[in-house]
């Protein structure tokens, strides 16, 4: 019954992929300056498989930490997916996140580290050295991508 199940999804998936091509869409991103623009593919877990990089940095408070997580070969999705994939690759790898309603989700703490706003300390989030505009609900990684999540200051990223 799994193979028969399993075989009727990856065959919707298949459909509605060439449903979107033969409409003359792409499952290419568009290109902007904010990365925020990845269009998330219609199909969850026939997405192609993509190769990501997630770094979670702290020198700001509490034990400093570098940590690097190499995701090889997942399905092309939201980076909270990716995220809730490094944490079950690494072993000391662990976050929490609070869901927002019409927002997505916000990343409270990396390993232990809290972000604040009393303090005015969040997660930062990069990708290939570009500040995100979004989150981790909306944010769908490209092939290759290193994502970085750097615990700083409103004020050390310019706020």
């Amino acid at each position: 019954m799994k193979t028969f199940q399993v075989s009727l999804l990856v065959s919707a998936c298949i459909l509605a992929t060439l449903s979107l091509l033969a409409d003359g869409q792409t499952l290419e991103p568009k290109k902007k300056r904010d990365r925020c623009d990845y269009e998330q593919p219609t199909c969850g877990i026939c997405g192609r498989k993509i190769n990501v990089t997630i770094i979670a940095t702290n020198s700001l408070q509490g034990d400093n930490f570098e940590l690097t997580v190499p995701i090889i070969r997942e399905h092309k999705r939201n980076l909270l997916s990716f995220l809730q994939q490094a944490a079950e690759l690494e072993n000391g790898f662990k976050f929490q996140a609070t869901y927002f309603a019409n927002l997505g989700y916000y990343i409270d703490s990396i390993n232990g580290v809290r972000a604040s706003p009393e303090n005015k300390t969040y997660w930062q989030i990069s990708s290939d050295g570009v500040s995100l505009q979004c989150g981790v609900s909306s944010y769908v990684p490209k092939n290759e991508d290193v994502i970085l999540f750097n615990f700083t200051t409103y004020q050390n990223a310019g706020y």
